[in-house]
């Protein structure tokens, strides 16, 4: 199964001592006490395969939904499956994009997307046709995941970076997210590059393991935004129409 066009970014991860460190660390792209990281954008097509697509969905489903054995663990690499692809395949035909992290050797240590959608102004999702005329096109990151061995490490702060240049690519200057109310940890990452709560969430849902399948249970996430000078409210028809086609 090929999946196309689907855009895909790899963030190179080196060890202190290494000599790729050594060697990016004299590099002007990028200089760190922590990581060492150059930025590559290619399309799935470009590698030939869904490998990198799979060994992401099997990171989600160890690391972001935490299932108690294998069981749940292939109920949800099956939804999680079915939510990637319907969300950063050619089966959306709006602006997306999955970026991945990988170590020297090529093993996936994080990941997350981006992908452009209706949003009203306090970010929640259109539920009504009302709310739908009254929604604009914005950048929206999610499914951001670290491997537990790679956690505090810049990691997921170079995801998120990486996932502001995306969106400033498609002519945005805001960035959205989604996170659930009671996780500090990524509540105190995402205060520290600049996002801020706009909302709150009261009717989400999250996966949750059942006998059989998947279950969506009720949550409350806290909607935040970084604003770099967007607003989409003062966004004319004629550039929204064109986010759309793109």
């Amino acid at each position: 199964m090929i999946i196309t066009p689907y855009c895909f970014a790899s963030i190179l991860i080196c060890s202190p001592a290494s000599p790729c460190h050594r060697s990016l660390m004299t590099s002007r792209h990028f200089r760190s006490s922590i990581i060492a990281a150059v930025i590559q954008v290619a399309k799935v097509a470009d590698v030939q395969d869904d490998i990198a697509f799979n060994r992401v969905v099997s990171l989600c489903a160890s690391h972001l939904c935490e299932p108690a054995n294998d069981h749940e663990k292939q109920q949800f690499k099956r939804e999680m499956t079915k939510n990637l692809l319907d969300r950063f395949s050619s089966r959306n035909s709006r602006r997306h994009a999955l970026l991945i992290a990988q170590d020297e050797a090529g093993l996936l240590v994080g990941a997350c997307g981006i992908e452009v959608i209706e949003m009203l102004l306090d970010g929640h999702s259109p539920r009504t046709t009302v709310e739908a005329a009254e929604s604009y096109l914005r950048p929206l990151l999610s499914n951001l995941v670290v491997h537990k061995n790679f956690r505090r490490r810049g990691v997921a702060r170079r995801l998120v970076q990486e996932s502001e240049g995306q969106a400033r690519s498609w002519g945005f200057s805001e960035l959205l997210l989604k996170v659930e109310k009671g996780n500090t940890q990524a509540e105190a990452l995402y205060l520290s590059l600049g996002f801020r709560q706009i909302s709150e969430d009261t009717r989400a849902e999250k996966p949750q393991a059942g006998r059989w399948c998947v279950q969506w249970v009720p949550t409350t996430n806290r909607i935040m935004l970084k604003d770099m000078g967007f607003d989409p409210a003062r966004s004319n028809c004629g550039e929204a129409a064109q986010l759309r086609l793109g």
